[in-house]
């Protein structure tokens, strides 16, 4: 790559993450204005989507995150595959500054701690974590997300580090799934060649399969 090259590109992913950073302020205010009633409606129709797709099966490994103010709640979703027998598992951050997570197993009685970061995670997590491709599937919080599958978080990049690995894998599991309200689509989300696509969202109103392309 020459030096030109280099600039120019330098130049499009600046413009591209200032793109992102503005919709993505413009995605987390029109989340702030649901309703708590609306926001609770939707986690209980969340779940029942789950259901109807027959994504919940006794003894699969799903990973699922605690969510923050204003982010999709998954605590009946949660309710919902502990009673069908799945086991649960949720992020645990071990290095902020390098951007590493891991999934630790969330039982019915664990202790949660409260990151400075603002999430909730186990106070005391195990040694041993499993492993990525142990689990069935992975649930990843949404801020923004188009057609196909290009997905916008919430800016650390934890989860686009976390599964990499998957970017250009044929493996089938985990199966990701993008959790979001339907009005958090939009037309188009600039990707970034380190993002993470989504084969797959869920929403309060059901299932939608992304194409899978950049834009």
């Amino acid at each position: 790559m020459t030096a030109q090259a280099g600039s120019a590109s330098s130049l499009s992913d600046t413009s591209l993450k200032a793109e992102r950073s503005i919709l993505r302020q413009q995605l987390r205010q029109q989340r702030r204005s649901i309703s708590r009633q609306t926001q609770q409606a939707a986690a209980r129709q969340l779940a029942i989507q789950f259901d109807r797709c027959y994504l919940l099966r006794p003894g699969l490994h799903i990973a699922v995150y605690l969510a923050m103010p204003h982010e999709f709640d998954l605590h009946a979703f949660i309710a919902r595959a502990q009673a069908r027998h799945c086991h649960i598992y949720i992020p645990h951050i071990d290095n902020k500054t390098r951007r590493q997570m891991r999934f630790v197993p969330l039982s019915r009685n664990v202790r949660l701690t409260r990151h400075s970061w603002g999430m909730q995670q186990v106070q005391q997590p195990p040694r041993q974590a499993i492993g990525l491709r142990q689990l069935d599937m992975v649930l990843v919080p949404t801020v923004g997300f188009d057609v196909h599958g290009n997905r916008l978080g919430m800016g650390a990049g934890f989860y686009d580090r976390h599964l990499a690995c998957l970017r250009h894998s044929r493996w089938q599991r985990p199966r990701l799934i993008g959790v979001a309200y339907a009005s958090q689509q939009v037309e188009r989300i600039p990707a970034l060649p380190h993002d993470i696509t989504l084969p797959r969202v869920m929403t309060e109103q059901g299932l939608i399969h992304c194409h899978q392309q950049r834009t």
